[in-house]
């Protein structure tokens, strides 16, 4: 994890892709996956700009949910085919990836948790 700070108000934070060999070496570049550090992380900007006066995009209720639930959800903003296109481009990107460094699987079924560098990867 790089931060870098422009000022006293503005932090930009970049996560490296693990260079190959890594996490066969057992080493895990990302801190959000150890399980022994699982902890809140404090964020330097606000997640939602505006208030219940003044809501913007977002409605009063859907200001509260997010505040009381911690997530927004938003309907149909994908088509269906959308959807289904980006689903079999994932799958055919881990299948040609296979075991590389990019593809994060779960390691009890081997399902991918994630695909890094996946705007490197796909048409």
């Amino acid at each position: 994890m790089v931060t870098q700070t422009a000022n006293q108000n503005t932090q930009i934070t970049k996560t490296e892709i693990p260079k190959n060999g890594d996490q066969a070496r057992g080493v895990d570049v990302y801190r959000t996956r150890l399980a022994h550090r699982s902890q809140i992380e404090p964020r330097p900007h606000n997640t939602v700009w505006g208030s219940m006066g003044n809501p913007g995009p977002l409605s009063a209720p859907e200001l509260r949910h997010y505040a009381d639930r911690g997530y927004h959800t938003e309907n149909k903003v994908l088509s269906a085919a959308d959807i289904d296109a980006c689903l079999r481009e994932v799958s055919d990107i881990t299948d040609r990836l296979g075991e590389d460094d990019r593809v994060i699987r779960e390691s009890s079924s081997g399902d991918v948790r994630s695909l890094f560098a996946v705007h490197k990867l796909s048409d």
